[in-house]
């Protein structure tokens, strides 16, 4: 290795204390340079790792962030190279996870290590590297609980790891349980396979227990449904004290897709908003223990968000909806996603009504059937669902509020999406009786043909149609494009409003 002066330290200097971690290529020990404490890694030169060990350092020299360790020196020696860095004597995250650590962490607590490891990822990514070796064994933890990302032996830039043959190494590549999928698979990779592993680090932070992956698999591209994470067994370990919108972060990160997941930056702002909502007070007596058939020290999350028999996530609370007509453009709307629909009320009065059936249920182009939806995101906390040739505009009242709604709607699209192809083709609706009371209420206007997706569509009964009336929502939900046609029931419609 290439004298390199600018990180030449003075040896003399530099004493070595107690031994405080091992890994397969070096030892870290506690020391003191010029009397001031230090950790000093040393690394053992060997033709197949002393690219890696320049490599370290040349990027070392480049970082200067609060939540990366700081780099002060190394020394060259015939046989080793020690690397010089601050001393954090918290020890490092993984230890959290242990039967033997002290107290639960707070959800602040838990909320500002993540926030911590994302700002040190953001800003890593910014400078055009990916990590590559991302897990809480890498982050470090000082006398405040703050953490620092440490480790960057396996950092690359970030394009050189975007080409179609990725140089990836299955010893100096990451940890297993932390790999992104496009890794494991040995595919292309760049920065968002750093943003899955820290997606694996959330849910450790979640469930305060170490996650182990199903080892054995036979990857290849004909069981890429078996690689997954298993969401269902995530959701069951989390603790009931856990804010929600946490959760759903960590399966955003893990989304078997890389460009479904957020960017560092993004997750920085996730985590800032989730930070202040929290807000200041001590949450240490919030329940965050574990449920009860989950209480082992590890489980397992094998790698793709869409498995068999994964149930859809459940969401509601309160959203603006822009109005199609009217005076006032924006109307509150309390907005629930239940088993693969996205329904919307009058208010949250109005939905407890219709769910313990003291009240009509929501009108039919009041529910959209996520598995037919697109979901397009908009500027200023607004995302568009949009059904066929309907537009639902919706719109929150906060960033944060806003991240949750779209993780919470990408991932009941995709499991939407997964069960309808996998039940296979819709059976075909029953013929509709000439007798029903729609069908003769239709076969009187001359437009009968419409009786089936009147009934299809949940417009079955006189008292229904009474109710909600017709609008061009509803024209648009039912498929009715003639003018005339449209004209003519909601005449219909209007004149059973006013008998």
């Amino acid at each position: 290795m290439q004298n390199q002066a600018a990180h030449d330290l003075d040896a003399k200097q530099l004493a070595l204390g107690a031994l405080v971690g091992a890994g397969a290529f070096s030892k870290v020990f506690a020391g003191t340079y010029a009397g001031a404490p230090v950790a000093v890694k040393r690394q053992k030169r060997d033709p197949q790792i002393n690219d890696y060990i320049a490599r370290e350092i040349t990027i070392l020299q480049q970082l200067d962030h609060p939540r990366l360790l700081r780099f002060i020196g190394a020394c060259d020696y015939p046989d080793e190279v020690w690397i010089v860095t601050e001393y954090l004597r918290g020890g490092d995250v993984s230890k959290l996870f242990s039967r033997k650590a002290k107290a639960p962490l707070s959800w602040r607590q838990r909320v500002q290590i993540a926030l911590d490891a994302a700002e040190a990822l953001a800003y890593l990514h910014d400078l055009g590297y990916i990590h590559r070796d991302i897990k809480a064994a890498n982050l470090l933890l000082d006398d405040d609980g703050r953490c620092k990302l440490c480790d960057f032996g396996f950092a690359r830039e970030a394009e050189a790891d975007t080409c179609t043959k990725p140089r990836r190494r299955m010893s100096l590549c990451g940890t297993d349980t932390y790999m992104a999928p496009e890794i494991q698979f040995d595919e292309a990779y760049g920065q968002h396979a750093d943003v899955f592993s820290l997606g694996i680090i959330l849910v450790e932070l979640i469930c305060l227990r170490h996650v182990c992956r199903f080892h054995g698999i036979e990857i290849s591209s004909h069981c890429a449904g078996q690689f997954r994470v298993d969401v269902n067994d995530f959701r069951r370990a989390t603790p009931p004290g856990c804010p929600k919108s946490l959760a759903l972060l960590a399966e955003h990160c893990m989304a078997f897709e890389p460009t479904d997941r957020p960017h560092a930056g993004e997750v920085v702002e996730w985590l800032t908003d989730l930070l202040a909502d929290l807000g200041t007070e001590d949450d240490n007596n919030v329940d965050c223990s574990l449920p009860e058939a989950f209480d082992e020290a590890e489980f397992s999350v094998a790698v793709d968000m869409c498995a068999d028999g994964e149930d859809a996530p459940a969401h509601m609370g309160a959203l603006l909806k822009r109005a199609q007509h009217g005076l006032r453009r924006w109307r509150q709307r309390w907005v629930v996603i239940d088993n693969s629909t996205l329904t919307y009320y009058a208010s949250q009065k109005a939905y407890e009504k219709a769910r313990d059936g003291v009240a009509i249920v929501a009108a039919a182009d009041h529910v959209l059937r996520l598995a037919d939806c697109k979901l397009k995101k908009k500027a200023n906390r607004r995302f568009v669902l949009v059904h066929g040739s309907t537009r639902k505009e919706f719109q929150a009242t906060s960033v944060h509020e806003s991240q949750c709604w779209l993780a919470v709607l990408d991932r009941a699209i995709a499991v939407a999406r997964h069960q309808a192809h996998s039940a296979g083709p819709a059976p075909a609706p029953p013929a509709v009786c000439p007798t029903d009371e729609v069908y003769k209420w239709l076969a009187a206007l001359h437009l009968e043909q419409y009786a089936g997706v009147f009934k299809r569509k949940g417009f079955g009964t006189i008292d229904f149609i009474r109710e909600t009336g017709l609008t061009d929502d509803d024209f648009n939900f039912l498929g009715i494009h003639s003018a005339a046609h449209q004209a003519a029931l909601s005449a219909a419609a209007l004149h059973l409003q006013t008998t």
